[in-house]
């Protein structure tokens, strides 16, 4: 049996929660390490390559 097709709503909504998802994760990495453009190091994080 075939799989059910997904409106077009239901495949934004999907993408919006998973994008929202990557966002979250991502501030919440920056703020445990330091933050962005905290200037923790003095140099404002220039020192090292970006993940």
């Amino acid at each position: 049996m075939p799989p059910k097709a997904m409106s077009q709503a239901t495949i934004q909504r999907l993408i919006i929660q998973r994008v929202n998802v990557a966002l979250e994760a991502e501030r919440a990495g920056r703020v445990n390490e330091g933050g962005e453009g905290s200037n923790a190091n003095e140099i404002g994080g220039q020192d090292r390559a970006p993940p």
